[in-house]
C-alpha cells in the first residue's frame, strides 16, 4: 500500500529500526515457502499489495502471476522493473484493497479453476471490516481459493509494533488493525486454516536465529503469536 519511492523510504527506515526489519525478512522467507508448495496445487497466482516485491522473479515458478496495488505504485513500478528478466511475464493492476467490489470484478475476469492469493504485509493497512471484506471477496470466487496470509496479535505484538507503527505513520501510513481476530475473520469468510506457523518458532530454528527472545517471554506466554503466516483454502464454489 506504500507508492514507489515512498516505499523504498519505508523500507529503509524499518530496516535501521531493526527489529522490524529482521522480522520482515523472516516473514518473507516464510512466504515464500508457502507459497512455493501451494504453486504446485494452483493454476494462478495474486499477489495482493504486492509492492516492491519480485518472488514471482526470485521463485521462477512459471505460472500465470498477477499483482495488486494501487495505481500509483504499479506505475512506478512497471518502469522501475522493466529491466528485470522476466519482468515482462507479470501482469500489473492498479486497484485499491478497500473496494471488495473491484476485487470481485478483477478476479471475474480470469477464471482460474484454483487460485492462490499472497496477502503479504497488507492487511494491517486496512481497517478490520476491510480485511472481511476482502476475504469474503476472495471466498465468494468462482473456483477454489487459497490465501496465504501474514497475522500479529496479543500483548507482545502490541509492545514490538510500537516504534514499526511510529515509523510507517510517519510517512502517512499508518496501521488500521492489529489483525487480533484475524482467524475469526478467515473463518467468517469461510477460509479453512490448513497451516500455521509463528515467525519467531521459524527463526528459531534456523542455524543463526535473528529474534531476540526477552527473558520475560518465558514468564509471560503468547511471545510465538507476535507475528505469524497462515495458509487458509475456500471451498471451491461452482
Amino acid at each position: 500500500m506504500l507508492a514507489g519511492e515512498g516505499g523504498l523510504a519505508v523500507g529503509r527506515a524499518l530496516e535501521r529500526e531493526g527489529r522490524a526489519h529482521e522480522a520482515i525478512v523472516a516473514r518473507t522467507c516464510v512466504v515464500d515457502e508457502f507459497v512455493a508448495a501451494a504453486a504446485r496445487e494452483v493454476d494462478a497466482v495474486y499477489s495482493f499489495g504486492a509492492g516492491l516485491c519480485t518472488r514471482r522473479l526470485r521463485l521462477g515458478i512459471e505460472l500465470p502471476w498477477t499483482e495488486v496495488d494501487l495505481p500509483a505504485l504499479v506505475a512506478w513500478k512497471n518502469v522501475a522493473a522493466a529491466p528485470l528478466p522476466g519482468a515482462d511475464k507479470v501482469r500489473r493492476v492498479g486497484l485499491d484493497l478497500r473496494d471488495a467490489s473491484a476485487v470481485s470484478r478483477l478476479l471475474a475476469e480470469r477464471v482460474e479453476p484454483r487460485l492462490l492469493v499472497v496477502l503479504e504485509g497488507v492487511l494491517v493497512y486496512l481497517e478490520e471490516r476491510e480485511v472481511v471484506a476482502l476475504l469474503t471477496a476472495l471466498g465468494a470466487r468462482v473456483g477454489s481459493t487459497r490465501v496465504v496470509l501474514d497475522l500479529g496479535g496479543g500483548l507482545w505484538a502490541s509492545l514490538f509494533a510500537r516504534r514499526t507503527r511510529t515509523t510507517v505513520g510517519a510517512h502517512g501510513t499508518p496501521y488500521r488493525t492489529s489483525l487480533r481476530q484475524g482467524r475469526k475473520a478467515l473463518a467468517k469468510a469461510g477460509f479453512e486454516v490448513l497451516a500455521d506457523r509463528s515467525l519467531v518458532d521459524w527463526d528459531a530454528a534456523t542455524p543463526a536465529p535473528r529474534f531476540y527472545r526477552p527473558p520475560s517471554a518465558w514468564i509471560v506466554p503468547g511471545f510465538a503469536d507476535v507475528a505469524r503466516v497462515l495458509e487458509a483454502r475456500a471451498p471451491r464454489r461452482p
